[in-house]
């Protein structure tokens, strides 16, 4: 996953989201990320926290709140 999402740079946190993170949709003129490539992401993410990581389970429902 982290090779085929290009994240080999990323670096490791001991929690998977800071809980004051404020997250909101895009708004007209910020950069958008490529949908389908997103919804991937979430998916490969959301298997992982059921199968293997139940820790990053929070980080990802919020996560998947913008697809």
């Amino acid at each position: 996953m982290v090779k085929r999402f290009h994240m080999k740079d990323a670096a490791p946190r001991i929690t998977p989201m800071h809980a004051s993170l404020h997250l909101h949709e895009a708004q007209e003129g910020e950069g958008m990320a490529d949908q389908k490539e997103y919804q991937e992401l979430i998916g490969s993410l959301n298997h992982a926290a059921v199968y293997f990581r139940p820790d990053i389970a929070n980080a990802v429902s919020n996560l998947a709140r913008y697809l």
